[in-house]
């Protein structure tokens, strides 16, 4: 991906909510260390067109034909 290397691109934003929390919070993937339960509400473009493989592979998971 297009990631910096002195945290400051912004290219790995993405947004989260921690568990038994309303508000959603902000971060750099480059810099976040994973929280058991969290839940992954928005990803950047930039994490998005990396992840796409996951994510699609995800997507069909439950999909048996």
């Amino acid at each position: 991906g297009r990631f910096c290397r002195n945290h400051e691109c912004g290219n790995s934003k993405f947004w989260y909510r921690l568990p038994g929390e309303p508000e959603e919070r902000k971060a750099r993937a480059c810099r976040f260390v994973p929280v058991p339960g969290m839940e992954i509400t928005v990803l950047s473009a930039e994490l998005k067109y990396v992840l796409r493989d996951v994510l699609a592979a995800g997507s069909n998971a439950g999909n048996s034909e």
